[in-house]
């Protein structure tokens, strides 16, 4: 087992953390994984939407809807069961 030590700096006092390398790789992980998701909203915001229900919103809608298929952001169910329960848990 691979301990990492890291120290955590407050106002305070310096306490030392310890967790094991699988913990802190999780962590590593989902940071990154935030930072892109973070990255993806920001480029989403910054970008001007056309009036709702014109042809130049629906061609933009398209455009959207092809590129997070391309990106793979989409999800498949096997049933309406199986949907249904995703829908019920926020996801």
């Amino acid at each position: 087992m691979t301990v990492i030590h890291l120290k955590q700096y407050t106002a305070s006092s310096m306490n030392q953390v310890v967790t094991q390398q699988k913990t802190l790789e999780t962590i590593l992980s989902r940071l990154e994984e935030l930072s892109r998701e973070i990255k993806y909203i920001k480029g989403r915001l910054k970008e001007t939407e056309p009036p709702y229900g014109s042809e130049a919103w629906w061609r933009w809608a398209e455009k959207k809807a092809d590129e997070d298929i391309a990106a793979g952001r989409y999800k498949t169910y096997k049933d309406v069961k199986a949907l249904v329960k995703d829908l019920h848990q926020g996801k």
